[in-house]
């Protein structure tokens, strides 16, 4: 009786050890985003759907059989172990869900094709939920996904750069006295310079920067007429002050932070009226114009000056300039001039980020 009971106990033992051995699955697969980059470090939540039953209505509310999480390695790899009797792998389909710094990537595949490190591609979220009828959707109110800690582009921004300066000029004459057009002469001329620029951006909210910006740019651009026997007349100015508001829209860019932006303001450069006459003269005005600029920037990740993100931008510019007025000029005593002048201005550059926004 005691050896019969022993062999009971003991076969006993083997078909609850087989069946919990049975019952214990191990899948894994490989996470990359969608440029086949391998997504290291991330959460893992993989929620288990039952598939609908073809033979009810299309319009049904999918169960949730169980949830599994787990993480990713260095590789990608990530390791998932679940009870198979509860979780029948052939009558499911996995919700996958990636979470690392802020970031969200997701994907819905057969759980049944989860296994021996299987490659299996996410695309980058803001996030996951289950509507009505068990829909597997996403959101994502900021174009290609959200960002982590801080607003890329917000906080106090520090810029260098580069400029190519088209100017277009008409200069007009008119007799003093009859106030008689006498002469009117149209000449342009396009020059490299270069200069610096704050900004400071306020993000309004994940999706939206404002804030005031002020630059200087050094032209240092010359529009002179010159005549065959050596006289000549025309302009020129050293440095183009332009200030105003600055309204940005963030995006990301392949995963890379980017912003399209638009500038508007007012520009302010000291004008000078040259005239090589029978006597040279020099003649300055104060010059007011209002500026237009639209420009793109992105945020490369290893692009750093210490701690400070740096950023690289393109922008181009419109400035419509007031009429510059120069009554009786030395050295032109009985005509009066009035210049007038448009300028269109590319940007080449990179800022660098101080005390980023929230």
């Amino acid at each position: 009786m005691r050896k019969r009971s022993i062999w009971f106990v003991a076969a006993s033992v083997a078909i609850v050890w087989s069946t919990a051995v049975w019952a214990v699955t191990d899948g894994s697969f490989t996470a990359q985003d969608e440029r086949g980059k391998p997504i290291d470090g991330a959460t893992v939540t993989v929620t288990v759907l039952k598939k609908p039953d073809p033979t009810k209505p299309t319009i049904q509310k999918r169960r949730i059989a169980r949830t599994i999480r787990s993480h990713t390695t260095s590789t990608g790899k990530a390791e998932l172990v679940y009870d198979e009797k509860k979780t029948s792998d052939d009558d499911n389909v996995a919700l996958i869900v990636l979470k690392k710094g802020g970031m969200t990537w997701t994907t819905t595949m057969p759980l049944s094709s989860l296994g021996n490190g299987v490659p299996v591609t996410f695309t980058l979220t803001t996030g996951t939920s289950l509507v009505a009828g068990g829909t597997p959707s996403t959101s994502s109110p900021m174009p290609g996904g959200t960002w982590s800690n801080s607003v890329p582009f917000a906080g106090f921004g520090l810029s260098g750069f580069l400029s190519v300066n088209y100017g277009e000029q008409t200069n007009k004459e008119y007799l003093t006295l009859t106030d008689m057009l006498t002469n009117s002469l149209d000449d342009s001329n396009a020059r490299l310079g270069g200069g610096v620029g704050l900004v400071y951006n306020v993000p309004i909210n994940v999706n939206f920067l404002a804030g005031p910006f002020v630059n200087v740019n050094f032209p240092n651009q010359s529009i002179i007429r010159n005549f065959p026997n050596g006289s000549s007349i025309g302009t020129t100015n050293t440095a183009v002050v332009t200030f105003g508001g600055q309204f940005g829209i963030p995006f990301k860019l392949d995963q890379t932070p980017a912003l399209v932006y638009l500038q508007l303001g007012g520009s302010e450069t000291q004008k000078n009226l040259k005239i090589n006459f029978a006597m040279p003269s020099v003649d300055t005005q104060t010059i007011w114009g209002g500026t237009i600029g639209v420009g793109a920037a992105i945020q490369p990740q290893n692009l750093r000056i210490g701690d400070k993100p740096v950023t690289l931008f393109a922008q181009l510019n419109g400035t419509f300039w007031q009429d510059g007025r120069y009554v009786g000029p030395a050295g032109s005593r009985p005509y009066s001039y009035v210049v007038q002048r448009d300028d269109v201005t590319l940007l080449v550059g990179a800022t660098v980020w101080f005390s980023p926004g929230k």
